[in-house]
């Protein structure tokens, strides 16, 4: 799930690790330097936006309204599509991914 950077949050230390993205531009992902679990990511493509992955949510299985499955070629088999998402894309979905989150950003 993206935010803008002011709306959310982080305590705690994060440590950073930087790689090149499915846009060609780079991404910043933090981890918990203390069990290494993902909290966030700020793609550079999109200045002041932090990413959170769902699993980090206390509540992830009562978030509804999401948008866009990634990478669902890569899904393990034994996991069902229950229709939760509005767009299912095989790769990276870049210009999908924009498009969802300005519309997301614009609609709060």
């Amino acid at each position: 799930m993206y935010y803008q950077e002011d709306e959310v949050s982080f305590e705690g230390e994060q440590v950073f690790y930087e790689y090149e993205g499915g846009s060609g531009g780079k991404m910043k992902m933090g981890f918990c330097p203390t069990c290494h679990t993902r909290v966030s990511a700020r793609p550079e493509i999109l200045e002041g936006v932090v990413g959170m992955p769902l699993g980090t949510f206390k509540n992830a299985k009562d978030i509804e309204g999401l948008k866009l499955e990634i990478w669902s070629s890569e899904k393990l088999k034994f996991l069902s599509d229950n229709g939760c998402f509005e767009m299912s894309v095989e790769d990276s979905g870049v210009m999908e991914r924009l498009v969802t989150l300005i519309e997301s950003v614009e609609n709060r």
